[in-house]
């Protein structure tokens, strides 16, 4: 009997990591790879959201546009799953933001304080609270923003050699990114991996890394922390 696994608009690892429980085909791997590559885009047109059969993820916004989307699609409607869902409406719209698909606010909303700027000198603007600063070992910089007891930013960029137009290059990953974490016991350090959550962005694909992106929408947990001008 397959299981029913609840997915919703904002994953944590914990639930990714059931889905994953006996690791990845060698298919797998494939097709969450080709997903990755069809994120890219041109203008907020190309952007569509996709709900995927079970592992491959809810709400993954795609290049609707992308002549190799059919394929990837039809690929993932013929692997056998192990596992089953069901995927939540989203309250944000997709747009093309330095190249690849993401989430931002509904229009209804001010954004000016509801999404991760370019610039993390201009997200201690809008949390008020002063960063951790040091440097990566690519010397690139590196913020730490404690919101609260248990809660964690972390802005960084970690290229690698890679730079954006690689095959390789993940936007999550290797450019310039924000993590969100939680730690379950307040007493226990972020080192501790069992005591923490990673907060993934909406449409999050495995293995394309679980940074936030500049333009993407706070996660709700940082939102009730930051005081949006009516």
């Amino acid at each position: 009997m397959k299981k029913i696994l609840p997915i919703f608009g904002l994953l944590i690892f914990l639930n990714v990591n059931n889905i994953f429980a006996k690791g990845p085909s060698s298919e797998e791997w494939q097709i969450n790879s080709d997903l990755h590559k069809l994120q890219y885009c041109k203008k907020d047109s190309d952007c569509s959201s996709y709900n995927l059969k079970c592992p491959f993820g809810c709400n993954i916004p795609l290049n609707k546009n992308s002549h190799n989307l059919s394929n990837v699609l039809e690929r993932i409607d013929k692997f056998h799953s192990r596992c089953k869902y069901e995927c939540s409406r989203l309250d944000s719209i997709l747009k093309c933001i330095n190249d690849i698909c993401i989430y931002s606010p509904s229009d209804k909303l001010s954004t000016s304080e509801q999404i991760f700027p370019e610039n993390p000198d201009d997200f201690t603007n809008i949390v008020k609270i002063a960063p951790k600063k040091s440097k990566t070992k690519y010397n690139t910089d590196r913020y730490i923003w404690n919101i609260s007891d248990t809660l964690r930013v972390r802005f960084e960029s970690l290229p690698d050699g890679k730079s954006k137009g690689d095959i390789d290059f993940y936007p999550r990953h290797h450019g310039k990114h924000y993590h969100v974490t939680r730690r379950k016991n307040k007493n226990i350090s972020y080192r501790k991996k069992s005591n923490i959550i990673k907060i993934l962005p909406l449409g999050y694909l495995k293995g394309a890394g679980t940074g936030f992106i500049s333009g993407e929408a706070l996660p709700q947990e940082l939102t009730k922390f930051v005081n949006i001008e009516k």
